[in-house]
């Protein structure tokens, strides 16, 4: 659903991980009012750390609190049906 790249603070091994059905239901789940609608037409930053999060520790690779996973991660994220397109070349 959406793949995260996720870049150590401490210059440790970049990694990816890919968040599933399963990593968004437990998002929905710890907040009331919380939509896969929601993430697709208004996503949050924190939306988007929480989700890489539940995926990082389903995935196992990564053991700590959400807090300690946002103080130590920069994250960069889209989603599979993002087109990779590259800006500085315009169409003809």
């Amino acid at each position: 659903m959406f793949e995260f790249k996720i870049k150590p603070v401490e210059g440790g091994e970049e990694y990816r991980v890919t968040a599933d059905s399963r990593d968004v239901y437990m998002w929905e789940k710890t907040g009331k009012g919380r939509s896969l609608a929601q993430l697709r037409d208004n996503p949050s930053m924190a939306a988007n750390y929480e989700i890489a999060y539940q995926a990082a520790r389903r995935e196992r690779l990564f053991v700590g609190s959400l807090a300690e996973f946002v103080d130590g991660n920069v994250l960069d994220f889209r989603e599979d049906d993002e087109e990779d397109t590259d800006p500085t070349h315009g169409e003809a």
